[in-house]
């Protein structure tokens, strides 16, 4: 079994999270070979399925089984994404899933705080070569996101919308931080939280700023901090944060395959 262990030896062991995202079924006819694993929580950490499907695949798979989900991006792939918002806290209520659209959640002695935390396009301020027109221009010629996906209503998504629903979510997600909490957190969203959690292969891509916005100064203040998003597994500490990736991909994305179907991280 996969296991990662968070925390000093000797400290109680408080959770076992089972740690997916990326999984893309809409891309899987005959679906996902995923193993029977023993956990306390399925963390599903975005891009699941289309709209509204990954909750109903989530409920029927992991049954009896807490279900943390956040939303990806590609759950809003041809859809308005106000309406698909309120859809999927419906469908999440009904079908007894922990939608963690800004918003936080505690179980079993354990914090968590879950936003789909759209970037800020902001990862390469600061350094000489920062070209923000070209990440903007390369972003809506290559990216669905922002041709396929109504945000705000009746409008097209844009990098200068997802600049605001980053502050959005980030305002939220200090706040929720700075509130007294006597235990662990974890913080899981969908974008990455570092530069460093871009593929080495990317970093310095004009693109990379779609994928992850750079947060030193949220490290620190949670145990562990899962996200999706990159398609490449990521396991590194940070400023006392472990952040950890475990991304299912796309068919064929890389063989062998770098995902970790039974990967199990105990808090």
């Amino acid at each position: 079994m996969g296991e990662i262990s968070l925390g000093a030896q000797n400290k109680e062991i408080v959770m076992r999270l089972r740690v997916l995202s990326d999984l893309h079924l809409e891309h899987f006819d005959e679906g996902r070979e995923l193993p029977e694993v023993a956990s306390d929580a399925v963390i599903l950490a975005g891009d699941i399925h289309r709209e509204a499907d990954g909750l109903t695949w989530a409920a029927a798979r992991f049954a009896d089984q807490p279900i943390l989900y956040v939303p990806g991006n590609h759950e809003f792939y041809g859809t308005s994404m106000p309406v698909l918002r309120h859809t999927l806290a419906q469908e999440a209520e009904r079908l007894g899933i922990h939608l963690l659209d800004n918003r936080s959640l505690t179980l079993n002695g354990v914090r968590f705080h879950g936003t789909t935390l759209w970037t800020d396009f902001d990862l390469y301020a600061g350094e000489l070569d920062n070209d923000p027109t070209l990440t903007d221009q390369k972003a809506r010629w290559l990216m669905p996101d922002f041709s396929i996906i109504e945000q705000p209503a009746g409008e097209t998504f844009s990098p200068m919308e997802s600049q605001r629903l980053h502050a959005e979510a980030l305002a939220w997600l200090e706040a929720e931080l700075a509130e007294p909490f006597d235990g662990p957190r974890v913080v899981v969203s969908h974008h990455a939280p570092l530069a460093e959690c871009i593929p080495p292969r990317y970093r310095g891509d004009a693109l990379s700023p779609a994928f992850a916005s750079h947060l030193p100064a949220l490290m620190g203040r949670a145990e562990l901090w899962i996200h999706g998003h990159v398609h490449e597994p990521v396991d590194m500490a940070f400023a006392g944060t472990r952040v950890i990736a475990n991304p299912g991909g796309y068919p064929g994305e890389f063989d062998p395959p770098l995902f970790v179907s039974d990967l199990v991280i105990e808090v």
